[in-house]
């Protein structure tokens, strides 16, 4: 869907991001769960995250009519993923 499309909530400029930040806390979340919790595999898993959030900002970019590239979208992924790690490692207390 054309980034121009997408209906606007009004709650605050820049909703997106928590969005963002949202899903990829999930999704390093999940992928924790899943994983032996070593030092190698969160590593793996926040390098995953970064690689995937700025990916699909290139997908976007190249092969989706009317979205663009958005550097701040990619912060957000790698912030979510890093606030991930902080409710894993705080949950583990």
């Amino acid at each position: 869907m054309p980034g121009r499309e997408i209906p606007k909530l009004g709650l605050f400029d820049n909703f997106d991001k928590v969005v963002h930040f949202a899903f990829f806390t999930g999704f390093f979340v999940l992928w924790y769960l899943l994983s032996n919790k070593s030092v190698n595999s969160v590593l793996l898993i926040i390098l995953l995250s970064v690689f995937y959030g700025f990916g699909l900002e290139y997908y976007q970019l190249y092969c989706v009519a009317g979205r663009s590239f958005d550097v701040w979208d990619g912060v957000a992924d790698t912030a979510g993923a890093l606030g991930g790690l902080g409710l894993m490692k705080w949950g583990r207390k």
